[in-house]
């Protein structure tokens, strides 16, 4: 429902100034609760621009741009800043690549740590899964620790393959100060695409670079 609702936020776009057929206000109301008036309105709002408001999610911040560069490359970039009511130690478990195919089975067909590295199979709408490698990112200064009690920082970057050219996943998770049991995640991610990519297969990565940041991050 997550994903779903993500779906139809993003379509509110389209729709700014004109009408939206009956079925999509429908199911709006169905899936968020909400009607087209009250969508807009908090649409329009910056923590909401991305993603739509979830019950026992309190959404800081958020962010999504996608188009060619000054080189003609085709990318994408999205970050969400998000406070959950769920505990720290549980949730930390979420920026480690092994546990995304459990709750992103839409996305991920597979994920394993091999080598130093994280192995797995990348499956998007009416494509066959391929293969993403990706590699942590040691920060410069050895000596700051990534993960501890109260902090989990972590990145990875993509290895090229048939779809992505480059690509980074940040990772930074906190208990919420001011809010006893609530967990704040903040996740970034930008990708390059492959200059092979065929123009209607754009569409499709950049659904998965905006849908899986919120599959992650809101569970």
């Amino acid at each position: 429902m997550r994903i779903l609702g993500t779906a139809l936020w993003n379509l509110l776009d389209i729709y700014e100034k004109n009408d939206p057929p009956k079925v999509f206000t429908e199911l709006l109301g169905d899936v968020m609760n909400f009607d087209l008036v009250r969508a807009r309105e908090l649409h329009a709002q910056p923590p909401y621009r991305v993603f739509p408001p979830l019950e026992e999610r309190l959404m800081l911040d958020s962010s999504f741009t996608a188009g060619k560069d000054s080189t003609a490359t085709y990318g994408a970039h999205a970050s969400l800043m998000v406070s959950l009511e769920r505990d720290f130690d549980d949730l930390r478990k979420v920026a480690y690549p092994t546990n995304w195919h459990k709750r992103c089975p839409l996305f991920w067909h597979k994920m394993q740590h091999r080598n130093g590295e994280w192995e797995g199979g990348l499956r998007l709408p009416e494509r066959q899964v391929i293969d993403v490698v990706l590699k942590d990112v040691v920060p410069k200064n050895a000596d700051t620790p990534r993960v501890d009690a109260t902090k989990t920082q972590v990145s990875y970057t993509v290895k090229p393959n048939v779809w992505i050219s480059a690509g980074r996943f940040d990772f930074l998770m906190t208990p919420e100060p001011s809010r006893p049991g609530w967990t704040r995640i903040v996740h970034d991610r930008s990708i390059t695409f492959s200059s092979d990519l065929r123009e209607r297969e754009v569409p499709t990565l950049t659904y998965w670079t905006k849908s899986e940041i919120a599959c992650l991050a809101l569970g």
